[in-house]
Formats: structure tokens, sequence, C-alpha cells
């Protein structure tokens, strides 16, 4: 019967062979399709399906509508600390709607262009969530590595018991 298993391509090698940047994957259609484009005889001598054009892959989505603000270089994101300290985690609130961020509105929009251009295409934004600790650590810096040892009570890890 076999492993499933499924393959793909890197945004790396999308750059690469597309001659696009990463930048570029995230925002600007023209140069997706290109990648996508570039990629085919790539897979074809592979003997593997080709991809269908979506936006890069993104794990920031959550920071961002939080209000992290993420720099796209030509190379990847580059998320910035959203709180400079320990006292600011206790402002921090949950959005009402993650959806209604700014970055996520133009990755819907690029998205839903990608869908119209390629119906069989899914509606991908990004939400590639990193775990707690790195969510912590991007949103505080490594301050956060040591807020147990600084200020204990800030990270009660224990509320509610």
């Amino acid at each position: 019967m076999g492993q499933g298993f499924e393959f793909g391509f890197s945004d790396s090698l999308l750059t690469e062979v597309g001659w696009v940047t990463q930048r570029d994957l995230h925002f600007d259609v023209e140069a997706i399709c290109k990648a996508y484009e570039a990629i085919k005889p790539i897979a074809k001598r592979l003997g593997v399906e080709a991809p269908k054009p979506r936006l890069a892959g993104f794990a920031y989505t959550h920071i961002a509508a939080l209000g992290a603000k993420i720099d796209f270089t030509e190379d990847e994101p580059k998320p910035q600390t959203l709180l400079h300290s320990p006292e600011e985690i206790d402002r921090l609130e949950e959005p009402r709607d993650y959806l209604q961020a700014d970055l996520v509105q133009k990755r819907i929009g690029v998205s839903e262009e990608l869908k119209r251009r390629f119906p069989a295409t899914k509606h991908f934004i990004g939400h590639l969530f990193e775990g707690p600790l790195i969510s912590a650590t991007l949103l505080l810096g490594q301050r956060f590595l040591t807020l147990p040892y600084d200020d204990p009570t800030r990270l009660n890890l224990h509320k509610g018991t």
C-alpha cells in the first residue's frame, strides 16, 4: 500500500528559478506567476505535478495581527519586536479579528487574485503559526527567555490554579 506523502518546492527554489525575490512571492501576483511558470520544467523532469501558484509561506500572521511590524526584505520576512518591556505584556490584547490586520488583508487580496487567475489554487495566506515560546520570543525578544528569572510573577504559568 505504501506511505502517503506530499511533495513541494521551497520558496527559495521558486525565487531562484523564477528570478524573483522572496518579497515578490508575498505580494506580487505577476512575480508569483513567473516563478511558478519557471518551476514547471523541473516538476516535469522529476515526474511530479507542477505546483499551483500561491503566496509564499508565512509564519508571522498571528503576531502581525497583534501589531508587530514585519519587514519584508528581498530574502525573507523579519518580524520586529512588538513589546519593549515585560510590563507591556499586561497591555497586550487579542485582536477582535485576526483577518483585519493590514498585512493579512494585503495577503488575502493577493490570494484572491491568484484564485481568480487559477481557480484550482487554494486560498493560502500563510497561517503556519509558530508555537507559544517562539511567538513570545518574537513579541518580546530575547528578554522573554530570561523572564522566569528576572520577573517570575509576570510569567505566571499557573494562572487560574
